[in-house]
């Protein structure tokens, strides 16, 4: 059995994920297929080098099923590419390690518009203290 690397346990979670590497304008949308509370892992049609850092917005659904409940949480920061790999079906595979995030208020509201914006716009810088 190989052994676990990880320090946090992976939950296996798809959400929806959009990824922006430095310079591009349009973000890549795409899914986690599990997450912990220091990263994630996802397949994308791109490739990326470990150590490059991209911006995401993922989209986290309710904590509850009540359907009185607020919308879901949505995270905004940094991520270094920490393993990639090449799948049989050309897909990407990426483990990213987060290093910078923060909340973003309503959720409910967001537009491919306002995600795109966000990812542009954003002020979160990778954390001095991230390996690459």
């Amino acid at each position: 059995m190989p052994t676990e690397r990880r320090s946090h346990p992976r939950t296996h979670l798809r959400v929806p994920l959009f990824l922006l590497a430095k310079g591009a304008t349009v973000p890549i949308r795409t899914e986690t297929e599990d997450l912990s509370r220091e990263g994630f892992y996802c397949y994308t049609e791109h490739q990326f080098l470990p150590g490059e850092c991209l911006q995401f917005v993922m989209l986290l659904p309710p904590a509850t099923r009540n359907p009185l409940s607020p919308g879901g949480l949505c995270l905004q920061g940094c991520v270094e590419v920490v393993r990639f790999t090449l799948t049989s079906d050309a897909r990407c595979g990426m483990g990213c390690h987060l290093t910078t995030y923060r909340v973003i208020a309503n959720p409910e509201l967001l537009t491919p518009e306002f995600i795109t914006a966000a990812l542009l716009a954003s002020d979160l810088e990778p954390s001095p203290t991230s390996s690459g």
